[in-house]
């Protein structure tokens, strides 16, 4: 039977939900693009289990309503300038961290950041990244967000698989210091910056999407 290639945006989402193989479709072959290589062969970390029930070890499946996330606007419903309460009714679910400066979800892997009681900045966070001690004092990591840059470019996906769609960043900013989540370079985009974590040698994924843009340093 002749097999055709996959869409590189189908092939590199499969590979990071971990679905099985499609019947007259051939995910071996390497994306037109020229960033990729035979070292990533797909936009995943590292090939997802193949059981659904194995999928989040150590993590509830995500939660809540689907949110794209949206440059220079915000999370699905809740745009910027939104206040608290409404980011509350749109999670469907109260801040789990509340103060006067912010609202977090931990465990849905995005916080908020208010001004004056206005939504002023969005950070969204892959799954396993540090989020502070809880009050008995253990770490905290941060759950699975539920949601992807349209149209289904996901944290945790290789550069190359971001590029794909997004093409190539206005800027690129290098981080020189070590930090928690192990960024090592941030790209710039119109109304949004992406984060890129250093998992182990060689293995560097989206790790944050920043809307609009980081605090100034």
């Amino acid at each position: 039977m002749t097999t055709k290639p996959c869409p590189v945006r189908l092939a590199a989402t499969l590979a990071l939900l971990g679905a099985l193989p499609l019947s007259g479709c051939d995910r071996s072959e390497a994306p037109a693009s020229g960033r990729a290589s035979s070292a990533t062969p797909s936009a995943s970390v590292a090939p997802a289990p193949a059981r659904a029930a194995e999928r989040f070890v150590g993590h509830a499946p995500p939660s809540g309503p689907l949110l794209p996330i949206q440059a220079g606007k915000g999370v699905g419903p809740i745009f910027l300038g939104a206040t608290i309460p409404t980011i509350e009714r749109h999670m469907q679910l109260p801040c789990e961290l509340e103060s006067a400066d912010q609202c977090r979800y931990i465990g849905r892997g995005v916080d908020f950041f208010l001004k004056d009681g206005a939504l002023e900045r969005v950070h969204v966070q892959r799954m396993d990244r540090p989020a502070g001690k809880d009050a008995a004092g253990r770490e905290r990591h941060y759950g699975i967000f539920h949601g992807a840059i349209p149209p289904d470019l996901k944290l945790g996906m290789l550069p190359w698989a971001i590029h794909e769609h997004l093409g190539e960043p206005k800027r690129v900013e290098r981080l020189t210091e070590k930090n928690p989540n192990g960024t090592v370079y941030v790209e710039h985009y119109e109304g949004m910056e992406l984060e890129f974590d250093e998992l182990g040698p060689g293995r560097v994924v989206l790790g944050g999407v920043w809307i609009p843009a980081r605090p100034a340093r």
